[in-house]
């Protein structure tokens, strides 16, 4: 009898198990950018036992936060006044042929996890997808934060939601973001932050609704039809998407300054 054939069957077992694809980690509590700064805080990281923000977590931004908790009150769970700031671009997104071109980055994927907190002191949900990369450099991990958020703290509720039509994220839904910017780049991953109105794709409840850019919304619009449109769009060669574009216009101006929401202290922009 061949005693070596099992042991050599565990060897190869082992093997495989040690080749086999981890699990990526969840979304930590904090989030650091290059320079050592909070740029994420969930919201359990971000108060103490007390309820109150740690304002050493915030810097000069937490008076922002502060300020729509005392708004909101505690005196119910309810949201009255929302922080609802966008990021600011100076880029078209008018037609698809700008939303293709002018994005730095691409993304498609499905919807892993959603966690509540702050990014650079802004409340909302930062979302982990399981994303492919259409156009841009390959990112390890892709995480996009989404403004949509309701935190008690012991002064007040802390409210968020985006601008225009929305449905709230959940787990296994699709989105295919449009980054203007590079992602901020972390130790957990590169951060998108896009304008949910202008620059998302939002497929929920299994493809019965789908939010998109006005240059792709359509009555017979789904969440793959729209993803092969983009596909082709980035697959044309730049001069004919051009010609496209100038045709399209008809000679006007493809360009325009869009302006950020302001929240109850003041404009807040998106870093760079």
């Amino acid at each position: 009898m061949n005693r070596a054939r099992p042991f050599a069957l565990f060897i190869l077992a082992a093997a495989s198990l040690s080749f086999a694809k981890t699990p990526r980690a969840a979304i930590p509590d904090i989030i650091r950018d290059a320079q050592g700064v909070p740029a994420w805080v969930s919201a359990n990281a971000a108060l103490d036992a007390d309820g109150n923000l740690r304002a050493q977590l915030f810097g000069d931004r937490i008076s922002s936060a502060q300020a729509n908790a005392r708004l909101n009150g505690t005196s119910s769970d309810d949201c009255r006044v929302f922080v609802g700031p966008a990021p600011e671009h100076y880029q078209s997104t008018g037609s698809v042929d700008d939303l293709v071109r002018n994005a730095k980055v691409i993304v498609s994927g499905r919807v892993l996890e959603i966690r509540e907190g702050f990014y650079y002191g802004v409340p909302g949900s930062l979302i982990r997808l399981e994303a492919s990369v259409l156009k841009g450099g390959p990112k390890p991990e892709t995480l996009l934060f989404y403004q949509l958020a309701r935190i008690r703290t012991s002064e007040g509720m802390i409210c968020a939601k985006p601008l225009g039509e929305f449905t709230a994220p959940a787990a296994n839904d699709r989105m295919l973001a449009f980054s203007m910017t590079e992602p901020l780049a972390t130790p957990a991953g590169g951060i998108l932050w896009v304008d949910t109105t202008r620059q998302l794709v939002h497929d929920s409840a299994g493809g019965r609704k789908v939010f998109a850019p006005a240059p792709l919304r359509g009555e017979d619009a789904t969440f793959d039809t729209i993803e092969r449109r983009v596909g082709a769009e980035i697959r044309r060669p730049e001069t004919s998407r051009r010609l496209a574009c100038v045709s399209e216009a008809d000679g006007k101006a493809a360009t325009h300054r869009p302006s950020a929401a302001r929240s109850a202290s003041g404009a807040v922009r998106a870093p760079a």
